[in-house]
């Protein structure tokens, strides 16, 4: 038997610029200037901070840790004045009012937790058997005589 090449899929040239985005390039340009503006002078100052402040560095995470949440504040409302100022809104983004559909993640977001947290368990358990000599046997072994 012989086998055929595979085939090769081309798309129309239409399809490739089918993309269409809400901003044109300059109030894209900005937008994206804007963020890249606001996360150098966030991350810059919880930088500064951790260098100038006395003490800091050693709670440099924690400074850290706070300018992460305001960082990604910030650059929600840098694209939501980026957004305003170019006459759309979020839904041009795709987003939309959520439905009932939504609910659902009342229940999977708890479970999955107690999951991860379960196997993180479970993980440290065999960690701490295997560090103190203790493995413990799934199977039951089996001694055979000759």
């Amino acid at each position: 038997m012989t086998s055929s090449p595979p085939s090769v899929v081309t798309l129309p040239a239409s399809s490739s610029t089918n993309v269409h985005s809400p901003l044109n390039l300059r109030q894209s340009l900005v937008l994206l200037f804007s963020a890249v503006v606001a996360t150098v002078l966030t991350l810059g100052i919880a930088v500064l901070v951790i260098i100038l402040v006395p003490g800091a560095t050693e709670i440099g995470l924690v400074v850290l840790g706070v300018t992460l949440p305001v960082h990604a504040a910030l650059l929600l409302v840098v694209i939501h004045w980026g957004l305003r100022r170019a006459g759309t809104g979020w839904r041009a983004l795709g987003f939309t009012r959520p439905t009932l559909h939504i609910l659902h993640l009342l229940w999977q977001i708890p479970v999955d937790f107690v999951a991860l947290i379960l196997l993180a368990l479970g993980l440290k358990t065999l960690e701490n058997f295997q560090a103190s000599g203790r493995v413990p046997r799934l199977m039951p072994q089996t001694v055979s005589k000759p």
